[in-house]
């Protein structure tokens, strides 16, 4: 470790609510180490959901002009333009270490073209596209100027196909806290509805609308949902038609959000065979809160269970309500306790 007052910048491209909780986790552990002077830096609204760190913190705004146009096609180029911004106003070099939050990889990419200081970039789904040629050479050509953080050996192993293991580190998502109590009378009414009923949410948007629109069309999964008294809630813009599977096409306020996940009897994450390379915080802040998981059976998702008892897999629609019954049935009772690296994230190794 180095001598005291090493300088981090803690840096978010990115403006997405879902990595809310996960920055925290990380400013958070930044901050608990002393010999730290810990800068953050992200779009200027952003920057107002991590109000609890200002005492501690020193905040640098981006330009809320940056983000104006933030559409499917435009998001490669107004990315670009938000990293030149940070080479030339955030003097880089200045700071030990600069750990970039989240990127686009195309953007990212142009943007070593000029780039000075070599960074830690943590990988959400940016790896997700390995098997893609162009990505790889991307991944590569940024891997020879940059250090990367991934959250799991076997993204480690991966990835060290395109780039030097010594410049690959391996820092676990580490789960959030749990969510507080909802005081009753806080409750959003049409979730105290939905509660005549067991529960089943799907929170996360990459259940891509493939699976959903499956799920309506199972006549079998449909009839034991109505049998079972089921309801499932999920995240989607589909139109539903049958009155035990409701689809959540706003965005959801933390009360209707933390109410929904903790009044829910399984947690359900549908992710699509392409979901490779990155690690669910949705899981993370399901095991955080000791609830119930279903998963589509990938063998980055499968690892979990060495962890965490109460996650279960189904194979196909078919095999759904089969899992369902499970999960709902099985005793409990016998937790594994989480390994310390999964509770905390340990980002000292980098500091090493």
């Amino acid at each position: 470790m180095k001598e005291k007052h090493i300088k981090v910048l803690f840096l978010d491209f990115g403006i997405f609510d879902g990595h809310v909780c996960f920055n925290n986790t990380w400013i958070k552990t930044l901050l608990s180490y002393p010999e730290l002077d810990l800068t953050f830096c992200a779009n200027d609204d952003y920057l107002n959901k991590f109000t609890a760190f200002n005492p501690y913190l020193t905040k640098i705004p981006i330009p809320n002009s940056y983000y104006k146009k933030r559409g499917k096609f435009s998001w490669v180029i107004s990315d670009f333009f938000t990293i030149l911004w940070a080479h030339k106003h955030l003097n880089l070099e200045s700071y030990d270490y600069v750990i970039v939050s989240s990127h686009n990889t195309v953007s990212f990419f142009l943007g070593t073209f000029f780039q000075k200081k070599r960074l830690y970039l943590i990988c959400h789904n940016n790896l997700s596209k390995l098997n893609n040629p162009l990505y790889q050479h991307m991944i590569r050509h940024i891997g020879k100027k940059n250090y990367y953080i991934v959250f799991e050996d076997y993204i480690k192993k991966n990835l060290s196909q395109y780039v030097s293991s010594n410049r690959i580190f391996v820092i676990h998502l580490g789960c959030p806290l749990p969510f507080n109590a909802i005081p009753s009378n806080q409750i959003p009414e049409w979730i105290i509805k939905l509660k005549k009923n067991k529960i089943i949410f799907s929170p996360s948007r990459n259940a891509t609308d493939e699976f959903l629109k499956s799920i309506q069309e199972n006549n079998s999964f449909c009839n034991y949902l109505s049998k079972s008294n089921i309801v499932l809630a999920a995240k989607g813009n589909l139109s539903s038609n049958h009155s035990n599977i409701i689809y959540i096409d706003k965005r959801l306020s933390n009360i209707e959000y933390q109410s929904l996940f903790q009044l829910s009897d399984i947690i359900l994450l549908p992710y699509p065979s392409s979901y490779i390379n990155r690690v669910s915080a949705v899981l993370f802040e399901a095991i955080s809160n000791n609830k119930t998981i279903i998963c589509s059976d990938l063998p980055g998702l499968k690892s979990y269970k060495t962890i965490y008892s109460k996650i279960f897999f189904y194979s196909s629609i078919n095999d759904l309500a089969n899992t369902v019954e499970i999960a709902l049935n099985e005793s409990q009772t016998d937790l594994i306790k989480l390994p310390k690296e999964y509770l905390q994230p340990d980002i000292r190794t980098i500091f090493v």
